[in-house]
């Protein structure tokens, strides 16, 4: 099992998936700006990450399909 941990403007957002991408995807995100701290935990495993803002708006942001796309894309390469 895989946790995530998003930390933005001093609220925590946290959530479980099997995949990273699953986990991301539960995630119940309001109100982002800025960058964000990223924690993914996978067992004994953690991996701290900063997401710049363009990155955050992508994912959980109102804009297009191809622009959600792009930012999914840019997650994963993050975390292979």
């Amino acid at each position: 099992m895989i946790k995530i941990k998003l930390k933005n403007l001093g609220r925590i957002y946290e959530s479980e998936g099997e995949t990273p991408l699953e986990a991301l995807s539960k995630l119940e995100v309001r109100n982002l700006k800025g960058l964000g701290v990223l924690t993914v935990i996978d067992g004994d495993k953690e991996r701290v990450k900063i997401l710049k803002a363009s990155i955050l708006a992508g994912l959980f942001g109102q804009g297009s399909p191809t622009r959600k796309s792009i930012a999914l894309k840019q997650f994963s390469i993050l975390f292979d």
